[in-house]
Formats: structure tokens, C-alpha cells, sequence
């Protein structure tokens, strides 16, 4: 199934157009084209291509090897590896593994925008189920660590309550603005690249935990 079995972990992030972002997957096409918002369909096409260019990079698949398809609870998944997607304000994230995997990026300043509103991140913290955190980038991480966890499942609702942040399966970084965190088999080797003009370029968040 996998071509490249010394494969574990490889995260692609785009933070620019991708150019050419036609999707070969009909079935994904269609859906996406039925998306009322022009912005979340552009996220979710840029999304989509982001995942194309990291198949061929990390396995060797282009676009027509791969079948794709949705499952009940509305998770995409493709018959040769794993995968998740994640799309915020100025950027795509992807994660390809040969086991589960699961990620989540977010855009801090626009965290914190909404976390002037003084009620807002009390809030947001009791929703979530981590009450104890005081600040907002600690709060995004926790949000992005339980999204990147659910991802992982195939369950249909997200309730951050009843996932925990402090899995061992899960890492979380830091670069250019944003917050993401992936869940995956831990430990295990894990890439970065940036996608660039179409091509991935090895990269190294400025600062990543556990």
C-alpha cells in the first residue's frame, strides 16, 4: 500500500496560492463547488491540492492512482495512505502517514482579535473543557490538539470535552503566525515542508512540544 515504507510522518503546509488548483477527484469537486462561501471554497480547493502535491512527493501517487472517498461521518480517506486536512485564514496544512494521523492549523492573531472581546476566551475555555489555561495561544494550542485527535477518528460530532490534549500521540508547533498540531503514531520520524510555487521545500517550525 505504501510505496516508501521509511515514510512515517510528512506535514505539508501552504501559506500562498498553489496556482493550477483543478481537482481531479470528482466526487470532491462536486461537494466542494456546492460550498456557499467563496472563501471556504477556495480554502477547501487549496486544501485539496495541497494533499495532491504531498502524495506525489511523499509516495509517488499522482492524482488518478489514488481513490478517494467520504465516509458516513464525512471523512475523506484514500485506499494507498492516511490523511488529514486542515485550512485556516492564510493557510493550508496537510499530514500523509502510513498510520492514522490526524492535524489542525490555526491563525493566532486572528485568535487573538476575537480574544479582545473580554467575555470571548473564558468562553471559548469552558467549551472546550480547559478552563485552566490563561492565555490565548495556549488556548488555540489546546483547541488545535483535540481537533487533531477527533481527526484521527471517524466519529461525526467534535466534542472537545470528552477529548484530552495531553496525549503522547500528539505534537504541536509553531511558525510563521500559526498554531498546528498533528496526531499520529508518536514517536516516529516526522518531515516538514513548505509548499512553494508548487514545490515542497523542507522546513523547521521555530518552536514545536509535546
Amino acid at each position: 500500500m505504501i510505496r516508501n515504507s521509511e515514510v512515517k510522518a510528512n506535514i505539508y503546509v501552504l501559506t500562498e496560492n498553489p496556482g493550477d488548483i483543478a481537482i481531479r477527484c470528482k466526487e470532491r469537486k462536486d461537494e466542494i463547488e456546492a460550498v456557499l462561501s467563496e472563501k471556504v471554497k477556495t480554502e477547501k480547493t487549496e486544501v485539496w491540492k495541497l494533499l495532491e502535491i504531498a502524495a506525489e512527493h511523499a509516495y509517488g501517487y499522482k492524482p488518478a492512482d489514488v481513490i478517494y472517498k467520504k465516509l458516513p461521518c464525512g471523512k475523506w480517506i484514500g485506499d494507498k495512505f492516511y490523511f488529514s486536512l486542515s485550512h485556516t485564514f492564510g493557510a493550508s496544512a496537510v499530514i500523509v502517514s502510513d498510520k492514522p494521523c490526524g492535524i489542525d492549523i490555526e491563525n493566532i492573531d486572528k485568535f487573538r482579535k476575537k480574544c479582545e472581546d473580554a467575555n470571548f476566551l473564558p468562553s471559548f475555555l469552558k467549551a472546550i473543557g480547559c478552563e485552566e489555561v490563561k492565555d490565548a495561544e495556549s488556548a488555540l494550542t489546546v483547541w488545535t490538539r483535540k481537533e487533531s485527535v477527533f481527526k484521527t477518528r471517524e466519529q461525526q460530532v467534535f466534542s472537545p470535552k470528552k477529548i484530552s490534549a495531553e496525549g503522547d500521540k500528539t505534537r504541536s508547533f509553531v511558525f510563521d503566525g500559526f498554531i498546528m498540531s498533528a496526531t499520529c503514531d508518536f514517536p516516529c520520524d516526522i518531515s516538514f515542508y513548505k509548499v512553494v510555487g508548487g514545490i515542497p521545500k523542507r522546513f523547521h517550525p521555530v518552536r514545536s512540544f509535546s
